[in-house]
């Protein structure tokens, strides 16, 4: 709410509970033009970026995950059994069942 009002309406002694007129400036501003101070990239393009960068780093480790999955249903290799139950088994089930203090 504060960014949509203008400085002035904070010192008159209440603070304002809806939206402000200077909304829609403020933000145009802070979005879409330089910020100065040697920054000659838009906040938004920045922002953009970030989004992208998180994207393609969540859909990467999605498909790894699934192809490492497939791999070890599907293919046959040495210490298939072993990769199995490293990724899939609960390593403290045994545990559950007595006191184990030495994990």
């Amino acid at each position: 709410m504060a960014s949509t009002h203008p400085a002035s309406a904070f010192g008159v002694g209440h603070i304002p509970l809806w939206f402000g007129d200077a909304g829609v400036e403020t933000w145009k501003t802070v979005l879409f033009e330089k910020a100065g101070n040697g920054v000659e990239t838009p906040v938004f393009l920045m922002m953009l970026n970030s989004l992208v960068m998180a994207l393609g780093i969540t859909f990467g480790k999605i498909a790894i995950s699934l192809l490492s999955a497939y791999a070890i249903v599907f293919f046959r290799f040495p210490f298939r059994n072993f990769c199995f139950w490293v990724i899939f088994i609960d390593a403290n089930a045994s545990c559950r069942s007595t006191n184990c203090t030495d994990l």
